[in-house]
């Protein structure tokens, strides 16, 4: 009989070619699959709720597979993480009903986007985050202006020109930008119903110009009536984009549905 299993894992994106497999370079699916199988003794299929570009990290990315091997949730548990290497790991193991699936469950996900201020980057950040080469940033006016973002609205002028989604609206239920422990790392984070692609990077570097002085925070507004993609900021680079959690019941902010599909 099939078991439906879900795994939360976490992984550290800078050595990796993305989530999707590729036959010639190291991603986390193609990883995740050759381990998942070796215990399982079984060819699997893998599906996620995202789909992440090189670099990019994850602190708790469902994915979900199937299997007929009779093994406990712990024992896969400890078969995985003592097999998987230091930068793929599992949070938690379990068994789903038959009928659910990973990618259609999702109801929010939670982004977070991770700048580092200062003329000279931080080893231990050059990583995590996107470093920019300034003493200072008007941080008060990104604060200001990151819940323009919030709501139902066109995102087509934030997505990346290869994006083939076929419509382009998406809701966001909390968008904020906000000050760390440390003065140099300036976080901004974004719960929304799904994403388009680059769409947070691309939100990220929009709000990064608010905070260089480059265009208004009214501004966004502006770039979500328009549509255009040549108007918005630049693509921040993946290595400051982490998926930090993905919801499938119980998220308290949630907005209307729009009156198109957003899956």
């Amino acid at each position: 009989m099939s078991r439906n299993i879900r795994l939360i894992i976490e992984f550290d994106g800078a050595d990796f070619f993305g989530w999707q497999r590729q036959p010639t370079v190291r991603t986390v699916e193609g990883v995740l699959t050759k381990t998942i199988a070796s215990i399982v003794q079984h060819d699997v299929r893998l599906s996620a709720t995202s789909r992440t570009d090189r670099g990019v990290h994850a602190l708790g990315l469902p994915v979900g597979f199937e299997t007929t091997m009779d093994i406990s949730e712990y024992g896969l548990y400890r078969g995985l993480n003592s097999r998987l290497p230091e930068d793929v790991k599992v949070h938690e193991v379990k068994e789903m009903p038959s009928d659910w699936r990973v990618r259609y469950a999702s109801v929010a996900k939670t982004y977070v986007y991770r700048y580092q201020i200062g003329r000279m980057p931080m080893p231990l950040w050059r990583r995590r985050t996107h470093h920019i080469k300034r003493p200072t940033l008007d941080v008060d006016a990104m604060i200001k202006a990151a819940p323009l973002f919030e709501g139902i609205h066109d995102f087509g002028a934030f997505r990346a020109a290869k994006c083939q989604a076929t419509q382009t609206v998406r809701k966001m239920h909390s968008v904020l930008v906000r000050r760390t422990n440390d003065p140099a790392i300036v976080e901004f984070e974004v719960t929304g119903s799904g994403f388009l692609q680059y769409m947070v990077r691309i939100m990220a570097g929009t709000l990064l110009d608010v905070g260089l002085g480059q265009r208004t925070g009214e501004s966004i507004s502006e770039l979500l009536n328009s549509g255009d993609r040549t108007l918005a900021g630049p693509t921040l680079q993946p290595q400051g984009l982490t998926l930090v959690k993905v919801f499938f019941e119980g998220y308290p902010k949630f907005l209307p549905e729009p009156e198109v599909d957003v899956s």
